[in-house]
């Protein structure tokens, strides 16, 4: 079976603007209650930023955000939301989060991932490599040897992370046909979020907007 990273659509025919949203609001970022001071943990009550669209842009049933109460996480529609949920193995939380247009606000949800899927990777088939400083300034990515298990990767990431580098998968394996739905972090890109064939067809199937797909 394939699976797919969810990637945002920039097709302007699609979404209208490059940027959808113009700015976030209601959220104080020193709250201890705060969306963004809770990353792959859960949550009882969190306090959230509300999201406000460009007055041109359109309303997309996935709209791509990162700004600070939005970063690594999804916000999506009630129809795309009725997809995901349906598909879950791996722990997430939902919170109703609004989003405002030309001031008309709109229910959508905030996809809050409580853990990753690193036990649905099989690391003997996938890439590592590893991000660290370079003399003369910036960084570069090397190869890393193989690693066989999630435990052992993420001791590995601990381990390299107090010598200020940072190891990643690059090209990652999944175990087939055991899970649809699920989010990874310590990939090359950032946080992502990644379906199966099964969930890309019923999404295209019901013509879900605002985002792609990037066969793994």
């Amino acid at each position: 079976m394939n699976y797919y990273f969810i990637t945002p659509d920039l097709n302007l025919n699609v979404v209208s603007v490059s940027d959808q949203i113009r700015i976030t609001s209601d959220y104080r970022i020193e709250d201890s209650k705060f969306i963004d001071n809770f990353y792959f943990e859960e949550v009882c009550k969190p306090k959230l930023a509300n999201a406000v669209l460009e007055h041109r842009a359109k309303l997309t049933d996935y709209i791509d955000i990162s700004a600070s109460g939005f970063s690594h996480r999804l916000l999506i529609s009630d129809k795309l939301k009725n997809i995901l949920s349906n598909s879950i193995k791996e722990r997430f939380q939902f919170f109703r989060n609004k989003v405002y247009q030309n001031n008309q606000g709109y229910d959508f949800w905030l996809v809050h991932p409580i853990s990753d899927g690193l036990n649905w990777i099989n690391f003997s088939k996938s890439e590592l490599v590893l991000r660290k400083r370079k003399r003369q300034g910036g960084t570069v990515l090397v190869n890393y040897p193989k690693i066989n298990s999630a435990e052992k990767f993420l001791n590995e990431v601990m381990r390299l992370k107090t010598e200020k580098k940072r190891l990643m998968l690059n090209k990652v394996h999944i175990l087939d046909g055991r899970i649809d739905f699920f989010c990874l972090r310590y990939v090359v890109g950032g946080v992502k979020y990644i379906v199966s064939e099964k969930i890309k067809s019923e999404i295209e199937y019901q013509k879900i907007t605002g985002l792609k797909f990037e066969i793994i």
